[in-house]
C-alpha cells in the first residue's frame, strides 16, 4: 500500500527556498565580485598646462580600473568618483587627450565605504618642439668651441667651430632653440638624456642620466653649462645625448611599475631632437 504525502504550496515554497539558498552558499566563490564588499573610490586631479600653469577647468580626466568596466571622469573642480567598486587590488589609470597618463599599480581597495586616492597631477604634453640643438666644449686656450650641430632644416648633424669670448674654465655647453616662443611671463623646459648607448632616448632603459633644462622667460632659445652631466662619465668616453620637450611643472615627476622597476616620466613629448655625441675631455 503506497503512502502518499501532501504538502501545502506555502510549505513547499519555503522548503525549496531553503534548499536553493543552501546550495548557493555551498557553491559561492569569494573571488566573484558579486560576493565582495563594494564601495566608492574617489579622488582629485590637478591639471597643468605645458608651461606649468594650473588650469581652471580640471574636468575631462578619465579614471579607469584596468581590466574592468569601472570608470569615472573628473568634474570641473577635479573630483571624480567610481561607484559600486568591489574590494580588490587594482591598476588605476588616469588619462586625458593631449596629456600624459598616470598609473597607480597594485592599489588596494577594501570596499564597504569610501576610499580616497591620492591627489594626482596631470600634465599637458608640450606642443612646442626642438628646432635646433648643438653641444660641445669651450676651449679656454683658443677661445673656440667645437660643437656637433643638429640642423632641423636639413635634418643633418655637422661639426662647427665658433669663436667665443668666454675664457674662464673649460666647460661643456648646450645651445638650442624651440620652434615657437612661450607666452608672456612663461618659459619652456626640456630634458636632456645621456648615456653610452648610441640609441639613447627617453624610453626606460635607453638612457643612464638626465638633466632638466629650461629657457629664459618668454624666450624660445636656451643655453646651458652641462658639466654636471660629464661627472657621470670618464675621460675619453663617447657620450650620446638626446633632448625632449617636457611640461614645465612636471620637472622630472614620474610613476613607476613596481613589477618591472620602470619609471615613466610625466608631461614628456614623444618627439625628441636628433641624437648627438661628444667625447669627454
Amino acid at each position: 500500500m503506497k503512502t502518499s504525502q501532501h504538502y501545502s504550496y506555502p510549505l513547499l515554497f519555503v522548503l525549496t527556498l531553503i534548499t536553493l539558498t543552501t546550495l548557493s552558499s555551498c557553491g559561492s566563490d569569494p573571488s566573484d565580485p558579486g560576493n565582495r564588499l563594494t564601495g566608492v573610490l574617489t579622488g582629485k586631479v590637478i591639471v597643468y598646462d605645458q608651461y606649468g600653469n594650473k588650469e581652471q577647468d580640471l574636468s575631462g580626466v578619465k579614471v579607469e580600473v584596468d581590466g574592468t568596466s569601472y570608470k569615472g571622469i573628473s568634474e570641473q573642480d577635479g573630483y571624480w568618483h567610481i561607484e559600486n567598486l568591489p574590494a580588490g587590488t587594482y591598476v588605476i589609470t588616469m588619462s586625458k587627450d593631449g596629456y600624459s597618463q598616470y598609473k597607480y599599480y597594485a592599489y588596494p581597495f577594501v570596499g564597504g565605504g569610501e576610499g580616497f586616492l591620492n591627489e594626482t597631477a596631470i600634465y599637458q604634453i608640450p606642443t612646442y618642439k626642438i628646432e635646433s640643438l648643438w653641444m660641445g666644449y669651450v676651449d679656454t686656450t683658443t677661445r673656440r668651441t667645437d660643437t656637433l650641430v643638429y640642423d632641423s632644416a636639413t635634418g643633418k648633424a655637422y661639426h662647427d667651430v665658433k669663436d667665443t669670448l668666454v675664457s674662464v674654465e673649460p666647460y661643456f655647453v648646450a645651445y638650442g632653440r624651440m620652434n615657437q616662443p612661450p607666452p608672456v611671463n612663461n618659459y619652456q623646459s626640456l630634458i636632456l638624456f645621456s648615456g653610452r648607448n648610441p640609441d639613447v632616448s627617453s624610453a626606460p632603459g635607453k638612457y643612464e642620466h638626465l638633466e632638466i633644462l629650461r629657457s629664459e622667460s618668454e624666450s624660445q632659445d636656451f643655453d646651458f653649462k652641462l658639466n654636471v652631466t660629464l661627472t657621470y662619465y670618464s675621460a675619453g668616453e663617447t657620450i650620446y645625448l638626446r633632448a625632449y620637450p617636457i611640461a614645465s611643472a612636471a620637472y622630472g615627476s614620474y610613476y613607476s611599475n613596481p613589477l618591472t622597476g620602470e619609471r615613466f616620466l610625466l608631461g614628456l613629448s614623444e618627439e625628441g631632437s636628433q641624437i648627438l655625441s661628444v667625447v669627454k675631455q
